[in-house]
């Protein structure tokens, strides 16, 4: 019931091979990502340019229905003694079937303004069926607040919040994930009624 964080290093030649890396090291669930950025041309614009960026990505990713369908294979055991057989764990049918047609997408099509994200998915999926859910807008969101990083400074001592003082007297915290920044004075720390316990943010 503990809470805790994890970090896992973003190792690799580019953001999609990092994703990968973080999927396979941290989440440990099968995941192929495959992302393109590229300039394209366009007839008509609302800014009038012929020509601007876009990005496009799409992410499979490995959704067992039973425990038999989650089982991975285990990591080559290095310099095992000789005659001894390794097993080899066969991965999942329909997981090797979606990679592989991943694998076909070309950078135009992740990037091709008349190519909608459900036609690329029929396009690939069509013969196992492709389900659509409503789509759920992008947004950065943080849970960091003013609050939290009060009810975090409150659960260290007076003298541990004196030595975070600058010289103006006030404690900076910038949070890691978000990089906002909160200047906070001593008295408002002081002013919550009750310490709620050190929480992360």
């Amino acid at each position: 019931m503990s809470r805790y964080q994890g970090i896992v290093a973003l190792d690799g030649q580019g953001l999609e091979e990092a994703a990968q890396q973080y999927f396979r090291q941290s989440e440990q669930i099968p995941t192929r990502v495959r992302l393109a950025t590229g300039r394209v041309s366009l007839a008509a614009s609302s800014n009038g340019a012929d020509v601007m960026w876009r990005a496009g990505g799409l992410l499979a990713q490995f959704m067992p229905t039973s425990p038999e369908r989650q089982r991975r294979a285990d990591l080559h055991p290095g310099d095992a003694p000789e005659g001894v057989s390794i097993f080899d764990q066969i991965d999942d049918e329909s997981w090797v079937e979606a990679r592989a047609l991943v694998e076909t997408i070309e950078d135009h099509e992740l990037i091709d303004p008349t190519l909608s994200s459900e036609a690329l998915l029929y396009r690939l999926f069509h013969e196992n069926g492709v389900r659509v859910f409503d789509e759920e807008p992008v947004r950065a969101q943080c849970r960091c607040s003013r609050d939290r990083i009060l009810s975090m400074l409150k659960g260290f001592s007076p003298q541990q919040r004196t030595e975070m003082m600058a010289d103006d007297g006030m404690i900076g915290v910038t949070c890691d994930f978000c990089s906002k920044r909160y200047v906070i004075a001593p008295h408002d720390i002081e002013a919550l009624s009750s310490p709620e316990g050190v929480q992360s943010v």
